[in-house]
């Protein structure tokens, strides 16, 4: 028999800070019945506020961050490769297993951390796994053009490869100065 699935529910943030607003007008509310004038909120409202911002970029890392490098939901996963079978799509892409939520990070997750999880011009012109590729190559942008923005600009029938894993190349190298060889 296999193990048990658990289904989480994730809270959209909207309801979270919602319902932490509720509480400090609640206290303030109270406060002001009880004749304790204007209060400020509590400490338990305020580390529930901070614990919320905290988490929100892990979050986010989850849901987004294949969207925020080229080719991010395409790269496929090879046999070396941990967290994922052959031909399915690698989801952690910063992470020591396709399966993602890892620590620490692979050099390519440690570098796009360092760019503040954007895909900039030094993060594409770097070689994160040390293959003798920029990670703009192998993830299909290799004059460093692309943006969230521009979607379109992908070749479709590039394959590409992991940036993290110096295993993994493209097929066909791309370069900005030929296209592909």
């Amino acid at each position: 028999m296999g193990k048990p699935t658990v289904a989480l529910r994730r809270t959209p943030m909207r309801h979270v800070i919602s319902g932490l607003s509720s509480s400090w007008r609640a206290e303030k509310r109270a406060s002001n019945v009880t004749g304790g004038g204007n209060m400020a909120p509590s400490l338990a409202t305020c580390v529930a506020w901070m614990w919320t911002v905290a988490t929100m970029t892990a979050v986010r890392g989850f849901s987004t961050f294949p969207y925020e490098v080229p080719n991010g939901r395409r790269v496929n996963c090879t046999e070396e490769m941990e967290g994922c079978s052959v031909g399915e799509p690698c989801l952690g892409l910063g992470h020591n297993t396709c399966a993602g939520g890892s620590l620490p990070l692979n050099p390519f997750g440690a570098d796009f951390a360092d760019a503040l999880y954007s895909w900039t011009e030094e993060l594409c012109q770097m070689d994160s796994d040390n293959d003798g590729l920029t990670n703009g190559e192998e993830l299909g942008d290799p004059c460093c053009e692309w943006t969230t923005m521009s979607m379109d600009m992908l070749d479709d029938e590039f394959i590409p490869s992991h940036p993290g894993y110096a295993f993994s190349v493209p097929p066909k190298n791309v370069t900005c100065d030929n296209g592909q060889e």
